[in-house]
Formats: C-alpha cells, structure tokens, sequence
C-alpha cells in the first residue's frame, strides 16, 4: 500500500481539479451539442471510481486511528462519513437518471441542486483524501 499512497493521491487530486474545471467551463460552451455530454459521461466514471477509492481509504484510515487521539478520531471519523455520503449521493443520483429516464426524458428540476453540490463538493472531498495520501507515511 506504501508504493502506492502518493501516485493515488496526486491522481485524486487530478481528478477533483478536473471535475472542477469542467463544472467552471460547462457553461461557456455547453451549447456546442453532446461534445458537453460527453465530457460529462467521461468524469462522471472517474468521480465513480474515485468516490469508492475515498471509501475505502477512509474506512482504512477511520479503522487504523489511535482511540486516545481525539483530533484524529474526529477526523477520521468526519473522512469516513462525508465519503460515504458523497457516495450514496453521487450514485443515486447517477441510477436513477439511468434508470428511471426514459429516452428523450430529462430529469426533474430539483435534480439540478444536488448535482450542483455533489460537482462542488468532489474536488473538496479528493483534496482531503488526497492529501491524507500524501501525507501519511
């Protein structure tokens, strides 16, 4: 695990600037047809991936603490918890537009904030574990 701690966090933290980037750029170009779309199927398999990648090192991290360490219990514990979250978030989110749209069907409007806080709260979520990464000998 020790080889591969820094190159998976320098490619969470890619992932999480690329993400924020695209929900930057989205707008200024997203009349150009499905190239937007497109780009957005791409991350959206990257912040999967990468959502579970939080996971498991969180609940590694959460299971490792020293419990007379209050700090790192709290953080652990806060790593561990915003993680799942964004998880179950992002992947009910994801099913059920696949799932439950049919074609030429768009999702309702009160979809569109909880996309808005799961593309605002990734790269947040990736720079924390990350740099736990990183970090972490």
């Amino acid at each position: 695990m020790e080889s591969v701690r820094k190159p998976l966090g320098y490619l969470l933290f890619a992932l999480g600037l690329i993400l924020l980037v695209q929900f930057i750029a989205f707008p200024f170009y997203s009349d150009e047809g499905t190239l937007a779309l497109d780009v957005w199927g791409y991350i959206n398999i990257g912040t999967a991936v990468a959502s579970l990648i939080a996971v498991v090192v969180s609940y590694l991290r959460w299971r490792e603490y020293d419990r007379a360490d209050l700090r790192q219990a709290v953080a652990a514990g806060g790593m561990f918890m915003f993680s799942g979250a964004f998880t179950i978030m992002f992947f009910e989110q994801s099913l059920s537009a696949l799932w439950l749209l049919g074609d030429g069907e768009t999702a309702p409007a009160w979809r569109e904030p909880i996309w808005i806080a799961i593309d605002v709260s990734f790269p947040v979520l990736m720079g924390w574990v990350g740099s736990y990464l990183l970090r972490s000998e």
